[in-house]
This record gives C-alpha cells, structure tokens and sequence, in this order.
C-alpha cells in the first residue's frame, strides 16, 4: 500500500516545478508604467517632468543606496509641492484599479498553462510596498500565485521565507526551482544561498535594465529568455 502511494505521488507531482518570478520587466510593462505614472502627476497636480523626476530620484535615496520609497516621495510631493498625502492615495487608487494593459502580452495565457499543468508559481519582487502591490493587484494576474512576497531590501531573505513557508527544503525541491529575474544582482543574490536553483535572466526588448544586463560581465553565466513563451525549455 505504501509503495502504491509512493508511485502515485511520483507520477502526480514529481515532474511539477516550483516556478519564482521577479515582477517588473518580467511579468509588467515597467517602462510604460512608470512613463504614466509621471504624466498622472503632470496631468492631475500639475507637475512637470523636470519636478517629477527630481523628487522620484530623491525618493530613491536611502541609506546610500538607490532604492525608490513611495512613503519617501509622499514626504518630498508635501513639502516641495504641498501636495497631500490623501489626495495622492485617491488618484493613485483610480489609476491602479485596471494596469492589465501593461502586463505583458505573452504573459497570461502561459502562466494559465503552467498552473494548469501542476506547475507552483509564485511571485519574489522587489520595491516600495505600496507601488508594488497596486501593480500587481491591478495586473489582475494575482489569481495565478501560489504566494506573492514584496521586498525593499534583499531578496535572497524573502526567498527563504518563502521556502520555509512551504517546505521547500531538500536538494531535490532545489533542483525543481527555476527563478526568473531582469537582474544579475539579485540572481546572483539568490545563487549564493540555493546554488541548486535554476536562475533565469530575463532580457525583454521593453526592459528598463535589458541593455545593462546583456553587458554584464556575468551575463553567460546564466540562462536567459526574451519571453515567457521560451521557458518550456527550462521545465522537468
């Protein structure tokens, strides 16, 4: 009875992959988000590009490390520009309540088919919380997570939560794991911790990083896909 068991498991779940994905550049059209992002601003308080871009590079100082905080940037919107906090929100909650025209187009169909097929998908991304998840909850892709974890700061962190959350922890889980990021940084991050996992770069034509990455001096040392349509290659 227990080796029956055992064969049944074997052929059900065995070949199933654990599959992480970054959000922005990967799954979302950042570069045009982020493009209407600034005219909201232009548009409903009346900023200028210079104005916007002034305080979002400001937001991202922190620490000494460039790292966008949107709690930051509403402190530098209020005493610049006296513009409140309230007032933002209200806007922002418009503007995100549909962003699915900037997921990208191969996207949904393939994550469908990879949950359908047994496939565990789940979300790793980095960024300011607020921004993070009113992009993703207005992606409309939340549906296809197992789990989705935000983080400001080390990615390698939330990925060992997320394994401890669900048990992920032999060589052999390892070994089904693919991570799919647009940045060397954080795959190597992620490498240093699981050197079993299957790391991915991402290098979409519209990606904000996709010229920097392809010249990095680590580039080779990774498999790479132009769209999620390529990952099959990578699966069982």
């Amino acid at each position: 009875m227990k080796l029956f068991r055992y064969v049944i498991y074997y052929l059900l779940f065995t070949k199933n992959m654990f599959i992480i994905f970054d959000f922005d550049d990967v799954l979302f059209n950042t570069a045009k988000f982020k493009k209407d992002f600034l005219n909201l601003f232009k548009e409903k308080f009346n900023m200028t590009e210079e104005e916007f871009e002034k305080s979002y590079i400001e937001a991202r100082k922190r620490n000494g490390i460039s790292n966008y905080v949107f709690e930051h940037h509403l402190e530098i919107l209020n005493s610049q520009f006296g513009l409140n906090e309230k007032d933002i929100k209200k806007e922002l909650k418009l503007f995100g309540k549909d962003l699915s025209k900037y997921v990208f187009i191969d996207v949904e169909k393939k994550l469908k088919i990879l949950k359908e097929s047994g496939h565990v998908l789940f979300i790793v991304t980095f960024g300011s919380k607020f921004i993070q998840q009113m992009k993703i909850d207005g992606s409309g892709l939340n549906y296809l997570f197992r789990d989705i974890m935000i983080t400001d700061t080390n990615k390698g962190e939330m990925v060992t939560r997320l394994f401890k959350k669900y048990k992920i922890q032999s060589e052999r889980d390892f070994k089904k794991t693919i991570f799919i990021d647009d940045r060397i940084s954080h795959l190597q991050n992620i490498n240093d911790l699981y050197p079993e996992i299957t790391s991915i770069v991402m290098i979409r034509p519209e990606g904000r990083y996709t010229k920097i990455t392809s010249k990095d001096k680590d580039f080779n040392n990774y498999f790479h896909l132009s769209s999620i349509d390529e990952l099959d290659r990578y699966i069982n």
